[in-house]
């Protein structure tokens, strides 16, 4: 029973003294692989400066590339607004007055508070711009918060007031796409005194349009026939009998009415008859061939059966 105990207690020591042993080495080997705090912060140290070092690196990156971009805008924004400066001297320039194009054919009275009248003024599509100045009279004794309003396809553009009321009036219009007229519309609110009612059936409120006013057009050349024909020149030239027709077509067709001279000259829409080439257009000169002629013939028919029938 004895020798059991004690080799029992044999075994556990020399268990024990196993287990130290290899906690020793494991220890050591731990402690081997595992750095001192001064090896630590050696270490930490220049990766924590390089990383500050990649920040501040970063930051100034950023900063450049900030500058670089608020700089980007502003020749974006002056390239958005930059607009292509063609010389004057490329387009061409008519002025007419209202009564010459047929907006008025004398002056205009329009009486009553509330006068209203629409001009409708030709767009074509050579056209750039135009720019009306329009004259309008209202008579001084009104009341002070009378006022003439103008609008442009609906839209107001200009206000007029008793203060103002001396003012010239200047719009400019460009054109629009797929329309053939530019809507201006005038219209007024007249007061004379504080009763409506008597306001009403006097007339003492009223409104002048004259026919003086005048649209100016800028436009460039016509690059085909229909613009030829039917744009802002007025003087046209002509020296053969057979193209009375087209003429007579021309007139009834144009918004502006045309000027025919007979014989050619400078400073006109020349029309010069063909006998065997193809209708065509060479800067202001259109040749035109018989059978287009005859086309516009039939149509001058029809134009003026149509005349008479009304």
């Amino acid at each position: 029973m004895k020798s059991n105990i004690r080799i029992s207690y044999i075994k556990l020591a020399v268990f024990l003294l196993i287990f130290v042993s290899v906690a020793k080495v494991n220890a050591g080997g731990f402690q081997r692989n595992l750095p001192s705090v001064d090896e630590v912060f050696s270490d930490i140290q220049p990766r924590g400066e390089q990383r500050v070092k990649d920040i501040s690196q970063r930051r100034i990156h950023t900063k450049s590339e900030v500058n670089t971009l608020d700089k980007t805008p502003s020749k974006i924004q002056n390239k958005k607004y930059e607009t292509k400066q063609t010389p004057e001297t490329s387009y061409k320039v008519a002025q007419y007055t209202f009564k010459e194009i047929n907006l008025l054919k004398e002056d205009m009275v329009l009486r009553g508070i509330s006068p209203a009248y629409d001009l409708y003024i030709p767009i074509h599509n050579n056209l750039v711009r135009a720019n009306i100045n329009l004259k309008l009279t209202i008579p001084t004794y009104l009341r002070k918060d009378s006022s003439v309003s103008i609008l442009v396809d609906d839209v107001p553009q200009y206000t007029i007031t008793m203060q103002n009321s001396g003012q010239p009036i200047n719009l400019e219009i460009r054109p629009r796409k797929g329309r053939d007229f530019v809507k201006v519309s005038i219209r007024g609110n007249l007061r004379l005194s504080d009763n409506i009612c008597e306001d009403v059936f006097s007339d003492k409120p009223y409104l002048i349009i004259h026919a003086d006013s005048t649209v100016t057009f800028s436009y460039k050349p016509a690059e085909d026939i229909r613009t030829f024909l039917m744009d802002y020149e007025r003087q046209f030239c002509i020296e053969d009998r057979e193209l009375l027709p087209l003429v007579y077509y021309i007139s009834k067709s144009r918004v502006i009415l045309p000027v025919f001279n007979w014989g050619i000259r400078d400073n006109c829409q020349k029309i010069i008859k063909m006998s065997k080439d193809n209708t065509k257009l060479e800067g202001n000169i259109l040749y035109v061939n018989k059978p287009l002629l005859e086309a516009y013939n039939m149509a001058t028919n029809h134009l003026f059966l149509v005349s008479q029938s009304k």
